[in-house]
């Protein structure tokens, strides 16, 4: 009969009660954050910020709400036991699941595998490795590509891509004949334009605003001129396809020696197609490929503009 009260900690909440704690907790948190609201200086007024302000208070208390019952029922060993044993069966669950999805995965890979090598396809490095090729009939290890190559590697990291037999007894002093672009390095302002055009997105070439870039015309809404003068400009504006071409003219030289270069009947570069790791392996032509890649176009349009059409 003298039994004392249960503390409120202890008390066994259940039922309707829970809901009317839950109700009151969340919101007593929507109504302080209302009243701290009132004292800001206006930097949430709008509805859409208040709603989503008031909707992240009350799902934090819902969430603390539901770990503290959670504590509270985890608190019982049977329980626990149930929890334990539950959380077990899950795991478990989930490791079979992943463990026949990969058997699946597998088992068809393998299928489509043996299928495909029947047809003649290979799927391994070696069966896709293209064959050595004489060094003297080979575009890839042409002076300029060589030469360029050992300009970006550095003396201590191009006999890994070449080989020894290309060693250079000491000397450093490579010059990088291949480092073409068509754009600023200071960017100025410019970001993406003017554009090389896209024929995946029907995007055309404007040699026009071409021209303007080179000759150091400021685009709309803005003043300043370019902070360096990186390509050779006439004096005088041309057309556009002639001074884009006198812009791009500083990339002759190693155009020309490419020209003569692709000549050659085979075309390998020197990759390590032995690497553990096919993401691993050293890949320094391909900046140079890209950006040659751009100055071939854009010279190659403005040569058709300027009715060059031998030379595109």
């Amino acid at each position: 009969m003298n039994e004392k009260p249960k503390s409120i900690w202890k008390k066994s909440w259940h039922g309707w009660g829970l809901i009317w704690v839950w109700a009151i907790l969340v919101t007593a948190t929507v109504l302080i954050i209302l009243v701290i609201l009132c004292f800001l200086d206006g930097s949430f007024r709008r509805p859409s910020e208040i709603i989503g302000l008031l909707a992240f208070g009350a799902g934090v208390v819902t969430l603390l709400f539901g770990l503290w019952r959670l504590a509270c029922w985890l608190c019982y060993w049977r329980n626990l036991k149930k929890f334990l044993f539950g959380a077990a069966c899950a795991a478990t669950v989930i490791a079979l699941f992943y463990a026949e999805e990969d058997w699946r995965g597998w088992h068809a890979w393998s299928q489509f595998k043996q299928e495909w090598e029947a047809k003649g396809e290979k799927f391994d490095m070696a069966g896709v490795t293209p064959p050595p090729v004489p060094a003297a009939q080979n575009f890839a290890l042409a002076p300029v590509w060589v030469e360029s190559i050992k300009a970006v590697l550095g003396p201590q990291r191009y006999p890994e891509w070449f080989g020894s037999e290309f060693a250079e007894n000491g000397r450093t002093n490579f010059v990088d004949r291949l480092s073409l672009n068509i754009y600023r390095t200071d960017n100025w302002g410019w970001r993406n334009d003017p554009t090389n055009g896209s024929w995946a997105k029907n995007i055309l070439v404007d040699l026009t605003q071409w021209q303007s870039y080179y000759r150091g015309t400021a685009p709309a809404g803005r003043n300043d001129a370019p902070s360096t003068n990186e390509f050779p400009i006439a004096p005088r504006p041309q057309t556009p396809a002639a001074d884009v071409l006198l812009a791009l003219s500083q990339s002759d030289g190693a155009i020309e020696e490419l020209r003569a270069a692709s000549q050659q009947p085979y075309s390998r570069f020197p990759l390590n197609y032995t690497c553990e790791s096919p993401a691993a392996i050293l890949l320094p032509h391909l900046a140079k490929l890209k950006l040659g890649v751009l100055v071939l176009r854009l010279r190659s349009l403005a040569e058709l503009q300027a009715g060059q059409s031998s030379n595109a």
